[in-house]
């Protein structure tokens, strides 16, 4: 019968993290000025040096026309896959709109599609979660120490000295920031015992 690995049972519960798929966020494609109706581009995505795919977009009024080449592993052939994602608006509170993508499967709205399968869709539909949902408490808050002191200018080494006080920032914002710091630290190498 069946080998290694011929049976599914192996990969029941295994979670795919959004981390690791090509991703269209729309709200940076907004601040680059790259959703004007006629506009026309093409980004990239890297792993690393290597490059795993790119994509060639034009903007209409109502969506997005994306071409794009994709491959999975460094062996394996491009993929070409050409699809339209349409857009969806919103009114803000102080005036505008902010635009979102329709998901081309549940047509909801999302900030953020994935290329999980051969076409961009949500996250829900793609079944993705993300990492921070399966740490440990104590993971979680030594990563929010190190985030805290990457905001400051510092490194991920919680041993090392804070860094010095960024330079417009607030000496009450700093303080409240190696104290947060300091104490998710702390909780987190505790938690860890």
């Amino acid at each position: 019968m069946g080998g290694p690995g011929s049976s599914r049972w192996q990969t029941r519960g295994r979670k795919i993290y959004t981390e690791n798929q090509l991703w269209l966020n729309i709200h940076l494609l907004g601040k680059k000025g790259c959703l004007h109706p006629g506009l026309a581009g093409t980004l990239t995505w890297l792993r690393g040096e290597l490059r795993i795919g790119y994509i060639a977009y034009f903007v209409e009024a109502d969506g997005m026309i994306l071409s794009f080449w994709w491959k999975l592993q460094e062996s394996s052939d491009w993929k070409h896959v050409e699809q339209a994602v349409a857009f969806d608006r919103t009114d803000c509170y102080f005036g505008g709109q902010r635009t979102w993508f329709l998901c081309s499967r549940c047509q909801a709205r999302a900030a953020v599609i994935y290329c999980i399968t051969n076409y961009f869709i949500c996250r829900k539909c793609c079944g993705l979660v993300y990492k921070s949902q399966h740490q440990t408490k104590a993971n979680r808050l030594l990563q929010k120490a190190r985030n805290i002191r990457k905001r400051l200018g510092g490194s991920n080494n919680l041993v090392a000295a804070y860094p010095r006080k960024p330079k417009h920032m607030h000496w009450k914002t700093y303080l409240r920031l190696c104290k947060q710091s300091e104490y998710a630290a702390l909780c987190g190498i505790v938690r860890k015992r």
